[in-house]
């Protein structure tokens, strides 16, 4: 069904619109009218994260080695002992997963401000359609070896969780990462 869409064949319905909005994080508003911030629920999360962790830095003073800083903000995080305030629906934090929610908090919310910010700095982002097929590729054959089947959603999530990992690594994840990635999916849900 998604091929079809993705060729021009047929458009999609309301059904599986709604569906991609709902286990993607998009905003049917955006997707509907291209207005109001793309990203609900995750984003508004990821930039609480980056607040509390932007006022814990402050706390501790500056020059200290960011990953430092990073590692004791996850270590008060997790323990609760921070000064600032816990985010509510992030039970827990790792390195990575802290990393992603900063990535986050700093996308645009709407895709005006994207095109903005993308001709600002001189240069469109594109998908690596190469460096997906391999992320798609590597997840496929890690499921398949450990005989785990996943709903199209959950898949698609997985790839897209490998594929900001392949970018921000230069590199196509291992068969154990992807296993990482697919267990904090778990843990976020």
């Amino acid at each position: 069904m998604l091929y079809r869409y993705m060729r021009g064949d047929s458009p999609p319905g309301f059904q599986a619109i709604a569906g991609l909005a709902k286990n993607s994080g998009v905003s049917l508003d955006w997707i509907a009218f291209g207005k109001g911030p793309v990203f609900v629920g995750r984003h508004a999360e990821a930039v609480k994260v980056q607040e509390s962790f932007e006022r814990y830095r402050q706390t501790i003073g500056a020059g200290h080695p960011e990953t430092t800083v990073k590692q004791r903000f996850i270590a008060d995080y997790n323990q609760g002992e921070l000064t600032v305030d816990q985010v509510s629906g992030v039970d827990s934090l790792t390195l990575e997963t802290l990393d992603r929610y900063l990535r986050l908090a700093k996308e645009p919310e709407t895709p005006g401000d994207a095109y903005v910010e993308s001709e600002q700095q001189g240069a469109r982002s594109a998908l690596d359609v190469d460096l997906l097929e391999s992320v798609i590729v590597s997840v496929r054959e890690t499921l398949e070896a450990r005989q785990v089947k996943l709903e199209a959603a959950k898949e698609a999530r997985l790839v897209k969780t490998a594929y900001d990992y392949a970018l921000s690594h230069n590199k196509t994840p291992t068969p154990e990462t992807v296993l990482q990635l697919f267990i904090e999916l778990i843990l976020e849900q």
